[in-house]
């Protein structure tokens, strides 16, 4: 994970509108760096049954 800096996730240019950076994606990135899998072994895709799957890949180092 990069530590240290700001990293924008959002497309909007105002940094406080996170309409399109859903918490999910921040818990399924976290989950992944950590090392927990979905049952069948492989990386999870999406955190919960709610918002947008995949992950971050601005906050990976």
């Amino acid at each position: 994970m990069k530590t240290g800096q700001y990293i924008k996730v959002t497309r909007q240019q105002d940094t406080v509108q996170d309409a399109d950076a859903p918490h999910n994606k921040l818990l399924t990135t976290l989950a992944n760096a950590v090392g927990c899998t979905e049952e069948g072994g492989g990386p999870i895709k999406n955190f919960g049954s709610f918002g947008e799957e995949g992950e971050f890949d601005e906050l990976k180092a």
